[in-house]
């Protein structure tokens, strides 16, 4: 399931709504990845191939700057939990290609994590 969301104009606003958006998916979600790409139609195939059925673009911007930008701002407020997936705090993927997204990948399912928890979540 792919979903595109209305996404907010005005900066100010994309990354208070980004965050209310991914609170709104994590109380569904069983496990969970906030990332950038290029490619979302990719992404969102590649996420689906391990379990991830759900996509859904956060924000879309001109350049990575901006998305890598708000992709560390989701991870340094939803990044810690047991359920997210990312290895790391956002931001290594950036590259040049124009438009550039962020997005958040969940399932829904009980399924095994990729990642085992960090051992302070535990």
């Amino acid at each position: 399931v792919f979903f595109m969301l209305e996404i907010p104009h005005h900066p100010a606003d994309v990354a208070q709504h980004s965050a209310q958006v991914c609170a709104r998916i994590l109380k569904e979600a069983r496990r969970y990845y906030i990332g950038i790409t290029e490619h979302p139609v990719r992404r969102h195939a590649e996420h689906k191939s391990i379990g991830r059925e759900r996509f859904a673009i956060l924000h879309i911007a001109a350049g990575s700057n901006e998305t890598a930008s708000l992709e560390k701002q989701l991870l340094s407020r939803f990044g810690g939990h047991a359920r997210c997936e990312n290895v790391s705090a956002g931001g290594e993927r950036a590259s040049a290609g124009s438009p550039h997204f962020t997005y958040i990948s969940w399932s829904t399912q009980n399924c095994l994590m990729r990642r085992s928890p960090k051992l302070s979540e535990v």
